[in-house]
């Protein structure tokens, strides 16, 4: 009597000397892998988990420089938009600061078309160039 072969009994010499690969669509972890624990042990942070992470910092950071930027919209008024009204002065102040909410999406859309045709790591480069440029501006700003 012969056994029947099924696809998952197939292996190949280096299969069954070093273990069958992990399955990366597989929501369950390989008997292999060493950051998954059973048992009352804490589990290591997944790949998920990081780029949560990140984004979570990423958004905090930014929104953390919107806040200093609200927070010293009376001083950056005086300073960079100087008037005869100091209310004129206030709202160009804080229409710079919503052109900043409305240049987040246009920029992403932007950005991106230009990281699909160039690739990430232009599109990274030309976001850092445009920094830097827009940093020495305010830095070498006459006030």
């Amino acid at each position: 009597m012969m056994a029947s072969v099924t696809e998952d009994s197939k292996q190949s010499p280096q299969q069954a000397a070093y273990g069958a690969a992990p399955n990366p669509f597989s929501m369950t972890p390989h008997p292999q892998d060493k950051t998954h624990k059973k048992g009352n042990e804490t589990m290591q942070p997944t790949v998920k988990t990081r780029q949560i992470l990140a984004a979570v910092i990423g958004n905090a950071l930014e929104w953390y420089d919107f806040v200093v930027y609200g927070f010293m919209t009376v001083i950056l008024s005086r300073l960079f938009f100087p008037s005869d009204s100091e209310y004129a002065s206030l709202l160009i102040a804080m229409a710079t600061f919503g052109v900043g909410f409305f240049m987040r999406p246009v920029g992403g859309i932007l950005i991106g078309m230009y990281a699909d045709r160039r690739g990430r790591k232009a599109a990274l480069q030309l976001i850092i160039l445009l920094m830097t440029v827009s940093i020495a501006m305010i830095a070498f700003a006459p006030t």
